[in-house]
């Protein structure tokens, strides 16, 4: 509704002209730059966040490798709760 007003306020011809350099910087290069790196950011977070899950789950896995192969060898086995 906001965008919708400042479009009328812009055809009337009573628009601030906070309200037109506002778009004109939307529309621009630059802004459009702007926010494909914001995008990056995001998706390198993003990426972040999936490897170290996926580093928590190699070590679940290797400590139940290490558990079973102690196991197989007929060692006991002693759990510890964190």
């Amino acid at each position: 509704m906001a965008t919708d007003l400042a479009e009328k306020r812009m055809r009337d011809g009573t628009a601030s002209a906070q309200e037109i350099v506002h778009y004109l910087k939307l529309g621009s290069s630059r802004e459009r730059l702007e926010q494909a790196r914001l995008e990056a950011e995001v998706a390198l977070q993003m990426a972040k966040v999936d490897q170290l899950q996926s580093a928590r789950n190699m070590e679940g896995l290797i400590e139940e490798a290490i558990t079973a192969m102690r196991s197989y060898r007929g060692e006991t086995v002693e759990t510890y709760d964190d």
